[in-house]
């Protein structure tokens, strides 16, 4: 079996700048302004997934109910409130 690479870029139709992304099961994550920096983001979205309990067999603490938000540290896994109903 083969691991595929989850860093891709893709050039912005508007600004004509490359864009670099990542894959997760939570969908794609980018744009970055370097492949550097989407890899270490996503070392950075691997490690924070382990601490919050998100492990490789997709089981976690959280059901699966997370999301990613970028704040003023970098990337930041936090559990989803869940909806309210009525």
């Amino acid at each position: 079996m083969f691991k595929a690479d989850r860093v891709f870029w893709e050039r912005n139709d508007l600004t004509g700048r490359t864009e670099w992304f990542f894959l997760s099961r939570e969908g794609v994550m980018g744009p970055f302004d370097s492949e550097t920096f989407a890899r270490r983001s996503l070392d950075e979205f691997k490690e924070r997934c382990v601490l919050a309990g998100n492990n490789s067999n997709r089981t976690s603490d959280f059901g699966g109910a997370f999301e990613l938000v970028r704040d003023e540290v970098g990337l930041t896994i936090r559990k989803k409130e869940p909806e309210k109903v009525g």
